[in-house]
């Protein structure tokens, strides 16, 4: 599926490095929760785990954020249009920050509700504690993904 908005443009590059901000602020105060609940000795399992889901976010917030635009654009079209008043453009830099703040929002929830299962020793018991943090990482991650490309596919074309 194409994207719908120019990225690469100098106007939003500065959007994308503050969505890649986004993703390292909600993933630094997962960080200082996750050490405290999961006590882990490495530090190469907190930064490469990280790091990983951080780009992750960042790409589920855009993939988000064009599918927000996307259903914000269809339903504009969909509107009955009087041919005497103009209908204000639609503000992309808008569905930037609601496709964001749904998608960190859902990898927020997704993680607390996996790491209250993850949590109990007596799930997994055979795996180690970084273990159990990095899956419950890259399983709200992956999670997150897959329902976003559900919303994607589920938004009607033009």
């Amino acid at each position: 599926m194409p994207l719908k908005i120019p990225w690469l443009e100098a106007k939003n590059r500065g959007i994308l490095i503050l969505l890649l901000g986004f993703a390292a602020i909600i993933q630094l105060i997962i960080l200082l929760l996750a050490s405290y609940y999961f006590p882990i000795n490495s530090i190469y399992v907190f930064i490469f785990v990280s790091l990983g889901v951080i780009f992750l976010l960042m790409g589920v917030e855009i993939l988000f954020a064009e599918t927000i635009h996307s259903l914000r654009v269809h339903r504009r079209q969909k509107k009955p249009t009087k041919k005497k008043k103009k209908l204000k453009k639609i503000s992309v830099t808008r569905s930037i920050f609601i496709g964001a703040g749904i998608s960190l929002g859902l990898f927020i929830l997704l993680y607390f509700i996996l790491a209250y299962f993850f949590i109990d020793p007596l799930i997994l018991t055979i795996l180690p504690v970084y273990s159990k943090f990095t899956l419950v990482e890259v399983l709200s991650g992956v999670i997150l993904l897959i329902i976003v490309v559900i919303l994607e596919s589920a938004v009607p074309q033009k």
